[in-house]
């Protein structure tokens, strides 16, 4: 899900009538790319995409998708790509990093930093930032040593002293997240909190130890922030104009209501779904919309907006 400003949301997925249920034959159905209006909830088809499984890129006004035949409707998979709205047809069905002409698809910050020249783990932040990294290996062809799990990442901003920050390696390393929030301008690690790891021998995060957001601006400043201790190996944080709301996917044996989404109010967490698969706040923060996962595999998941400004907006 994609924001094109603060009222209009890019998504993917069917169109549904109320009541309808995930079947086999639904998802045969036409997939489309859609633009909901989060003020009033109405939807317009923007195109149609091919059957799943999809390709769907966009970036900062750019858009890439696959869809089904071409002007004479035959079924073979193209690319549409370009400016929102003026998309033409590539001369290749090549998606991903191997076509030039989608180099703008790539060029989504944050990202791992893969470069050849990097030695270490890192996260490539916007443009003049920096990276935020962990200490190398100081063995070839690795990039994070286990034994240094313990030790503190480090913020590197071009031409200016490395930043030590207050997060350990072993919280950023192999599924820590980073992503960064137009709203707060700062970025967002939601750390690694799996219970051990083979290829980083973390050590498991213990069940009475709430799961931790951070917080890092440009400037190395971090706040952080502890999550209800019902939320378990946390996959969202976005920060919004209530305060920071965090999703968790994680239901052991099907225990749903162990899922859900939180927002941090001034009074403290409240939950607000007990499932959510997705979520995106919009750039001024006064929106939030979040994709309710189904805790039934006959159930169709559904866009909600939760509206973070009442005073302020429709």
């Amino acid at each position: 899900m994609w924001w094109l400003d603060n009222q209009h949301l890019l998504f993917s997925g069917y169109t549904v009538n109320p009541g309808e249920r995930f079947t086999s034959e639904f998802i045969k159905g036409k997939p489309g790319i859609f633009i909901l209006n989060a003020s009033d909830l109405s939807h317009v088809r923007h195109a149609d995409l091919q059957p799943a499984p999809w390709f769907i890129c966009y970036n900062r006004g750019f858009i890439a998708y696959s869809t089904d035949g071409g002007p004479q409707g035959d079924a073979q998979r193209i690319i549409m790509a370009g400016p929102l709205g003026e998309e033409k047809q590539l001369l290749t069905d090549v998606f991903w990093a191997k076509n030039p002409e989608l180099k703008q698809c790539h060029e989504n910050y944050p990202k791992i930093d893969d470069s050849p020249q990097q030695t270490a783990y890192a996260v490539a932040l916007l443009p003049g930032d920096g990276t935020i990294e962990v200490s190398p290996n100081k063995e070839p062809g690795y990039r994070f040593d286990p034994k240094n799990q313990n030790s503190p990442v480090v913020l590197k901003r071009p031409g200016q002293v490395p930043i030590v920050l207050p997060i350990l390696a072993k919280e950023m390393y192999y599924q820590g997240k980073v992503t960064y929030s137009e709203f707060a301008g700062k970025y967002v690690l939601i750390p690694d909190t799996w219970p051990g790891h083979e290829v980083t021998k973390n050590e498991a995060w213990p069940d009475n130890e709430p799961r931790r957001v951070y917080l890092i601006s440009r400037e190395g400043k971090v706040e952080t922030f502890k999550a209800p201790l019902e939320a378990r190996m946390l996959s969202i944080a976005l920060p919004t104009r209530q305060g920071l709301f965090i999703g968790s996917n994680d239901h052991p044996d099907g225990a749903y209501s162990l899922a859900g989404g939180w927002v941090l109010f001034a009074g403290g967490w409240k939950k607000i779904y007990s499932y959510i698969s997705q979520a995106t706040v919009s750039p001024d923060g006064c929106k939030l919309v979040y994709q309710n996962g189904a805790s039934q595999r006959d159930l169709v998941p559904t866009l909600k907006v939760l509206n973070l400004c009442p005073q302020t907006t429709k």
